[in-house]
């Protein structure tokens, strides 16, 4: 896209481009470089694309945001686990009015959406990371497997829909 600057390689480089009066679109290599494995989803979801930029006129050059995911730490076994729910996180973000986004405490106000939404990638065959590792992607904890699919995570996905109103029995 021409007069547009991709922000990848290190943070603040959206402020010093759309007050040159650039495009930019951000990507902050610290938490949206998703193949670093010790970065879970909450500093995602609260990295704020326009941080540094008060001008309105400016924030609006702001056009977009990307995670990046690198081969160096995954292969085809676990790069869905190394890119869900993380990404997720960082769309959320983008698409969302940065009221909505920096409410209140994430754990409270964005976790339970996202547990819900792992259930729904799992449901489809998707193999999305347990929401609540440490780390981004770690052995889940809790029920013993059964035929590869845990029984108290789909027990979670019900309880969840149900709580949302989105399942009913």
């Amino acid at each position: 896209m021409e007069n547009t600057i991709g922000d990848r390689l290190r943070s603040g480089i959206c402020p010093q481009a759309v007050a040159k009066g650039y495009r930019c679109i951000y990507s902050d290599q610290g938490v949206w470089y998703l193949d670093h494995l010790d970065v879970p989803w909450q500093p995602v979801y609260t990295a704020d694309p326009v941080e540094g930029i008060t001008d309105p006129s400016e924030q609006k050059l702001v056009i977009g945001g990307q995670v990046c995911m690198w081969g160096e730490t995954a292969d085809t076994s676990d790069i869905q686990q190394t890119i869900w729910p993380r990404a997720a996180a960082a769309a959320e973000r983008l698409w969302s009015r940065k009221e909505a986004t920096s409410a209140g405490n994430v754990n409270q106000t964005v976790l339970p959406r996202f547990h819900y939404f792992r259930c729904l990638l799992n449901r489809r065959g998707v193999q999305a990371a347990p929401v609540t590792n440490l780390n981004a992607r770690q052995a889940p904890t809790g029920p013993v497997r059964i035929s590869g699919l845990a029984v108290g995570i789909v027990r979670s996905c019900l309880s969840w829909g149900m709580e949302m109103g989105i399942l009913t029995v």
